[in-house]
């Protein structure tokens, strides 16, 4: 068993530093590429770069904590701390999941959402954690045993409460872990043997890590509150694959054509004039980008560039959607 733990501690503290930097990476990419290199961002961009934002705090907030707690045997992050992980525990892989929905919304469906919508659901979403979350909340303790500290979730409820600790734990699995997980895939299953037409790599590839992260460690979570089974070594590997998946974003947002070349735009400073969306004819996933470059254009030349383009889209087989 303590092989076991020490092995996943040595892969965990190895992921956490990976995910810090590719995470801080990607944020830091996406900025200067939006600030300083005339990218325009859509809201796919957007949903991707929050969901990474949610990794990153995960990584800080839970990852960490995680890693050094079962390294001491014990909480050395402090009481703040302890109520501060707890709520972000609850909180933030609702908000992931439901940030994955609407990307399936939006390149599935072709829907279009805005910014603001994006942030105002988003909202409404997390207010609806935080009041059902409110109980465990409050059943958040922190206190030295024998002379350590301890960081934990009083499963006794006395009552206190509109419902009891295992019922609070199935619900919200149910609610807000299976019910999107379960229903991402169930749509891209369904959307695929409708139209034939397969998902892009990088919403596969999302949607398939997510649900094989987030699907066993529901079943070992409602297996032991319900008391069936419980067994340590593998509680103790599902809880750090599901901490190893705070580092995957970034690696998938590789998987979108348009992904490396801007990267490589940002890290070599390259400043790009224009950026042209086109949808060909019978796409139906997202837009590909066209990034053209200034470096030996002077400004008529780069506007006759940019008005060569906008005339391009006139065809019958190339619609330009934002220029």
């Amino acid at each position: 068993m303590m092989v076991l733990l020490e092995i996943n501690l040595v892969i965990g503290s190895i992921f956490a530093i990976i995910g810090l930097a590719s995470c801080t990476f990607h944020l830091a990419v996406e900025i200067t590429a939006k600030l300083k290199h005339l990218y325009v961002h859509t809201t796919r961009d957007f949903i991707i770069s929050l969901m990474v934002f949610l990794d990153l705090t995960q990584i800080i907030i839970r990852q960490i904590p995680v890693i050094l707690n079962y390294h001491y045997q014990h909480w050395i992050l402090g009481r703040g701390m302890c109520y501060v992980a707890i709520f972000f525990v609850e909180l933030t892989p609702a908000q992931s999941l439901f940030l994955m929905c609407l990307l399936i919304y939006i390149e599935l469906f072709g829907k279009q959402l805005t910014v603001k919508q994006v942030l105002l659901w988003l909202a409404v979403l997390s207010m609806v954690v935080i009041l059902f979350s409110i109980p465990m909340i409050m059943q958040a303790n922190h206190e030295d045993i024998g002379g350590y500290a301890e960081c934990y979730v009083i499963e006794d409820w006395d009552g206190n409460h509109w419902l009891d600790y295992k019922s609070y734990v199935v619900i919200y699995a149910i609610i807000f872990l299976l019910v999107p997980s379960v229903g991402a895939l169930a749509v891209i299953i369904y959307m695929y043997s409708r139209t034939g037409i397969a998902p892009s790599k990088f919403l596969i590839a999302m949607v398939a890590t997510f649900t094989s992260i987030t699907l066993p460690r529901l079943v070992l979570e409602i297996t032991l509150i319900l008391d069936v089974w419980f067994q340590f070594d593998l509680w103790v590997t599902v809880h750090f694959l599901c901490l190893y998946r705070l580092a995957s974003i970034p690696f998938i947002h590789l998987l979108i054509p348009d992904t490396i070349p801007r990267i490589k735009n940002v890290v070599r400073g390259v400043r790009s004039l224009h950026r042209v969306r086109y949808y060909y004819s019978g796409q139906s996933s997202a837009p590909h980008t066209r990034i053209i470059n200034n470096d030996d254009l002077d400004t008529n030349q780069s506007i006759n560039r940019e008005d060569d383009i906008t005339n391009q889209s006139s065809s019958p087989n190339l619609v330009s959607i934002d220029a």
